[in-house]
């Protein structure tokens, strides 16, 4: 274990093992390489996939099963006696673990990082013809499609630990959990340059995208706030450089990319979306297929670590995404249970009243079988009684904070709203 990777314990991406994913002759030693030395960068072990898929036939339109080699075995045991061969002559025969796993590759590879919790998937970037240049990372772009952590395309020239990484972010979780990522591959007295490419369009107030992206015309005090979520992270010698840009995303990424001579570029993605923003599906291929250099890609984090993350860049996060209600709940009740609060309840039918003032919330859940939010609060040992304030059928909540605290919990609901206010 490196006294970078312990200079950085807490970073949130780091958790299980390093897979790398290796796919018989395709695979080069960059990549093998790439995978034992940031495990051990890490401190973490290496596990190795390799996955054998069924022979692609013209007869598998009609039947759902896969088309199965006639020599399987033959098949099965010289692939990995293939990559077996490979892992020994790039990093010895010992340090790491080989599974072998059969299916679609990039499913495969997804569950086998997610079985075991992986802090990075690491791959071949494995150019490839196309029609006006080599294309790169199709096999990443394939696996980030379903991968629960961020995937390393290794270009053939990765020989060492970054000393210059290019970050695309544009304020999204997705872009900052992606930082976050390159701050662990980073080297001795490494330089991470962030890249924003503004909207053309300005608000008096933050204002997010569908993929959680903003707009607006404050880069500076956003800049200054992921600079700070990134600093107990950060290696002491690491130095953090922000720029603007302007032109199409991945055109400009590339450029400062290549003008900085960076070895890594770093983006986010939230995946296909209609909304041409940052790290939609064409972003993240363009930068996978067209880069010269090594790029890592990471999915958004998990529904409490976005909004987490949400509150500490903007104050106010709303969601209308019932899918993540429960973990942000869970994550107020975490944050806030015992906070003295008042609740207040605003309806065209009744106008707006004071339901509770000066309980403690215990918690806020959300049940979606029956799409009902409950809000309980009680007083003071001896001296309320226990309050329920159940929202059927919510639209949408909002959580607003200051100082990395939480204000304000907004459930909407039908033509009204049910307001937490914290009083401390």
């Amino acid at each position: 274990m490196t006294d970078s990777t312990l200079a950085t314990p807490k970073n949130p991406v780091r958790r299980g093992p390093v897979l790398l994913a290796v796919h018989g002759a395709e695979s080069s030693s960059a990549s093998i390489r790439a995978a034992r030395l940031l495990a051990d960068h890490f401190g973490v072990s290496l596990r190795v996939v390799t996955v054998l898929e069924p022979e692609p036939s013209y007869g598998r339109m009609l039947s759902d099963s896969p088309v199965v080699r006639a020599n399987w075995e033959e098949y099965s045991a010289g692939q990995k006696e293939t990559v077996q061969r490979a892992l020994s002559q790039a990093i010895g025969d010992t340090g790491w673990e080989l599974e072998v796993r059969e299916g679609q590759a990039a499913r495969e590879i997804c569950l086998a990082a997610e079985g075991a919790d992986a802090t990075m998937v690491v791959v071949d970037a494995s150019p490839r013809p196309g029609i006006r240049r080599p294309v790169s990372g199709v096999r990443a772009l394939q696996i980030l499609r379903g991968a629960p952590c961020p995937v390393l395309s290794v270009a053939a020239d990765f020989k060492a630990l970054p000393r210059t990484i290019v970050a695309a972010v544009d304020f999204s979780p997705a872009s900052i959990r992606a930082v976050q990522a390159a701050l662990l591959l980073a080297g001795a007295r490494a330089k991470i340059i962030l890249v924003n490419i503004p909207s053309v369009l300005h608000f008096s107030h933050p204002v997010r995208d569908k993929s959680g992206a903003l707009y607006g015309d404050m880069v500076d005090e956003w800049f200054a706030r992921v600079r700070e979520e990134l600093r107990p992270y950060s290696p002491p010698d690491l130095t953090i450089e922000t720029t603007t840009g302007a032109g199409t995303i991945v055109d400009e990424i590339l450029r400062v990319a290549d003008e900085a001579k960076a070895e890594v570029i770093v983006s986010g993605t939230q995946g296909p979306n209609a909304v041409q923003r940052f790290f939609v599906g064409s972003s993240a291929a363009g930068l996978l297929h067209r880069a010269r250099c090594s790029v890592l890609s990471s999915p958004a984090p998990r529904p409490a670590e976005f909004s987490r993350l949400s509150l500490r860049l903007v104050d106010t996060l709303a969601e209308e995404n019932t899918d993540k209600w429960q973990e942000m709940l869970d994550a107020v009740t975490k944050r806030d249970a015992g906070r003295r609060m008042t609740l207040e309840v605003d309806d065209p039918a009744f106008g707006a009243q004071v339901e509770a003032r000066g309980y403690r919330l215990r918690g806020v859940t959300y049940d979606p079988h029956d799409r009902r939010i409950a809000i309980m609060v009680a007083g003071d040992a001896g001296e309320q009684p226990h309050l329920t304030r159940t929202i059927d059928h919510p639209r949408s909540i909002a959580i607003t904070s200051s100082a990395g605290r939480d204000q304000a919990l907004e459930i909407r609901h039908g033509r009204g709203h049910t307001l937490v206010l914290f009083d401390d």
